[in-house]
């Protein structure tokens, strides 16, 4: 893992999380520090809000990649009842309990069944792929119909082909979604995360002679959501997928939104309302992998 900041050569792999206030993994620059403790990963939600999808699987997918490289993995869980009740609704508790130490009481719950608006993290593999990107497709159709729902089903069905091909690592790829009334943000719509712990954008490109120009991470990402370049020309299973260029194309047929892509030291932010250019920029803490986190909009 190479979440870091300021790096130290003699603690190189030491680091502590903040996750705090309201989804914080969608801040531009992550809140990251190191600890007194070796090979050590913190995730330090005790502060935490309100936590979207992409908390919820970035979590799991840090921890789950750290306890695969033998490190010490510590969960310090919200103070807020509520959001501590969250994240065991949502399985990151169940996900996290199996590799991390959890410094606190894990609020229990009478889970009912919200597959209707919501899909709990969930390891994706390339054979389960189709599946998940099915069930969240039904879950678009039921809310926004069959013409939204189908566009929809196509953007997230190529979130998780990039995190379960490229993207795949020996940690797997986590996804989550929820389905938004609107009743706080007056914008009903549907939230879905995508994380992995793969290579990431820039290397992965980089593994072809045509991408050898690309230098960093935000010139990776640029090049990655070109609408011209599909998942056939950087996917080395090759011939699947329409391109993460052609998320925005889909996502606006819904009434607008935005894709936010962490991956190779940089942050892609992009308006699906055609309006307002994509914004690339480098960021002080990296990450392995990538992290996909689209919004989008009811008309």
């Amino acid at each position: 893992m190479k979440l870091a900041i300021g790096r130290r050569p003699e603690m190189l792999d030491v680091v502590l999380i903040r996750l705090s206030g309201r989804k914080p993994l969608l801040r531009a620059e992550l809140q990251a520090d190191y600890v007194d403790d070796q090979n050590t990963l913190v995730l330090d939600a005790a502060c935490l809000q309100h936590a979207g999808p992409l908390e919820l699987a970035a979590m799991v997918s840090m921890g789950t990649w750290a306890a695969y490289q033998n490190r010490k993995v510590t969960l310090f869980p919200p103070y807020d009842q509520n959001v501590a009740s969250y994240l065991t609704r949502m399985n990151v508790t169940e996900h996290l309990g199996t590799v991390a130490k959890v410094e606190g009481p894990q609020v229990l719950q009478n889970r009912k069944d919200r597959s209707e608006t919501l899909l709990e993290v969930t390891k994706v593999t390339p054979s389960n792929a189709d599946d998940v990107a099915r069930a969240l497709g039904q879950v678009a159709i039921r809310k926004f119909g069959m013409r939204i729902g189908t566009a929809v089903y196509q953007s997230v069905g190529e979130l998780i082909l990039n995190a379960t091909t490229h993207g795949l690592s020996s940690a797997d790829a986590f996804v989550a979604a929820q389905l938004y009334s609107g009743a706080t943000s007056g914008r009903p719509g549907l939230e879905v995360a995508v994380c992995d712990s793969g290579v990431g954008v820039l290397e992965h490109l980089r593994t072809s002679a045509r991408h050898q120009n690309i230098n960093d991470g935000p010139s990776a990402l640029e090049r990655a959501l070109e609408r011209a370049l599909t998942s056939s020309e950087i996917d080395s299973v090759g011939g699947r997928g329409n391109g993460l260029g052609n998320l925005g194309h889909y996502a606006t047929r819904g009434g607008g939104g935005r894709l936010t892509l962490r991956s190779s030291g940089a942050v892609a932010v992009v308006e699906l309302d055609g309006n307002r250019p994509t914004l690339c920029n480098s960021v002080a803490t990296q990450l392995d992998g990538t992290w996909a986190s689209l919004r989008v909009h009811l008309p």
